[in-house]
């Protein structure tokens, strides 16, 4: 960390934590990024802790952090990050606020147009249940999928169709979306989507009566997770899914 450039510990501090996060190491992850913070010239307004929180189920945690960062984030980058957190935490309204003001002011950029906003569109169409809807928000994304613009990426597109399909009981489309991700790392990196898409795979191998693959793509998530945080909801979920499913398993023996 020690390389004199102004700047750059507070930079490797939010990307340990970024791959704590992906391990579901949650309580390091958020002291790495607070110690991040408190280096930071203007201090806090990083939102990607946010919206990592927002996608394991700390829901709480992840509007109280955006309620924080709304006047923080002055840039373009930030401000797309803090649309998506507050979709996916459930902030309807803020969201569609900050999300106008996003299309409103960049109305030429592709990025903007076509890859941001129809994910955060989305993500709010999913939170109320308006799956068909959320899949026909993406179309636009899908020849974006893998690029890789320069605020949240990783395949976001792909991940929240998946979502909406999963929640549609379509396993098959949702498998396709979620495998996008496994099959990219090179895009996706230790972002924590990235892990969870093997828990989003487990269940739509579930929906669709694959157990044998399902029990491997629960597997091949906890193993990531073997040493994550117990109180993170989506983790309880995970493995209580699994031990449902081998105790079916077993009794079907």
């Amino acid at each position: 960390m020690g390389d004199g450039q102004p700047g750059a510990e507070p930079v490797l501090l939010y990307e340990r934590s970024g791959l704590e996060a992906y391990y579901g190491r949650f309580h390091h992850a958020i002291a790495l990024a607070k110690k991040a913070d408190s280096l930071r010239p203007t201090g806090g307004g990083d939102t990607f802790p946010a919206l990592r929180d927002a996608e394991v189920g700390n829901s709480a945690r992840a509007r109280r952090a955006a309620a924080k960062a709304f006047n923080k984030a002055k840039d373009r980058n930030e401000q797309l990050v803090l649309a998506l957190v507050l979709a996916r935490a459930g902030e309807i309204g803020q969201a569609q606020k900050l999300a106008d003001a996003l299309g409103h002011n960049f109305p030429l950029d592709t990025a903007v147009q076509n890859y941001y906003l129809p994910t955060i569109r989305a993500a709010m169409k999913l939170h109320e249940k308006d799956l068909a809807g959320a899949v026909e928000v993406l179309r636009p994304t899908v020849k974006y999928d893998l690029a890789s613009p320069d605020s949240f990426n990783s395949l976001y597109p792909a991940y929240i169709r998946g979502l909406a399909y999963l929640q549609m009981g379509e396993g098959r489309l949702a498998t396709v979306e979620f495998q996008k991700l496994l099959d990219h790392p090179g895009i996706v990196g230790r972002e924590v989507i990235g892990a969870l898409s093997h828990l989003q795979l487990a269940r739509a191998h579930k929906l669709m009566g694959n157990q044998a693959a399902a029990r491997k793509s629960y597997k091949d998530f906890l193993t990531l997770w073997k040493d994550a945080d117990s109180d993170i909801p989506i983790y309880q979920q995970a493995k209580a899914e699994y031990a449902r499913l081998r105790a079916n398993s077993n009794r079907a023996d």
